[in-house]
């Protein structure tokens, strides 16, 4: 979630391929595409799926310049860029979870001055922390609070309340774009 936040002003012509997409760009070349996955029952549904042989990675990214087909399991770091297509296998569940409008409000209803942590937050809005935290980034993004996401635990502090209108939030408009990946 943070290197997609982050990484925000990377141009992105189109969606990337859903799977069976990813598939066929696998079949076309050995070279060149790098699907990755975020839990094993995904990987595994992935390569039942594919007909063609693929080298698998788990917990990093291969380091091969030549840029053979593979499926990285849970990776971390940043992919080789000799890679034309780096793309999902599936969508990690929490990510159609993402707070909308309304979802943001109940996280900023719920923000309490006297506890600032990411569990608690989360379990009194009744939401996972990843998509909890994703709406922390979105308020702050809209400067309704302040956020130090960095630091183990997760801290915020609300500011002065203000309207703000959460399309005109380029965090915000990200995390309803990731909701409707493929």
């Amino acid at each position: 979630l943070t290197e997609m936040l982050y990484n925000r002003n990377i141009y992105s012509p189109a969606l990337p391929p859903n799977a069976e997409g990813l598939l066929e760009a696998l079949e076309k070349s050995p070279q060149g595409t790098l699907a990755v996955s975020w839990d094993f029952s995904g990987a595994l549904a992935f390569l039942e799926k594919a007909r063609v042989p693929l080298d698998v990675y788990l917990g990093h990214y291969p380091e091969d310049p030549r840029a053979f087909n593979a499926l990285c399991i849970l990776p971390t770091g940043a992919p080789a860029r000799n890679y034309r297509l780096v793309a999902l296998t599936d969508r990690p569940k929490w990510l159609r979870k993402l707070p909308d409008v309304d979802g943001l409000r109940e996280i900023y209803k719920a923000l309490s001055p006297a506890e600032s942590g990411l569990s608690g937050l989360s379990a009194r809005v009744g939401i996972e922390e990843i998509p909890c935290l994703a709406g922390l980034m979105a308020l702050a993004d809209m400067d309704l609070i302040e956020l130090q996401a960095e630091t183990a635990p997760v801290r915020y502090r609300k500011k002065l309340p203000k309207k703000v209108d959460p399309a005109k939030s380029r965090i915000f408009q990200m995390l309803q774009s990731f909701k409707k990946l493929p």
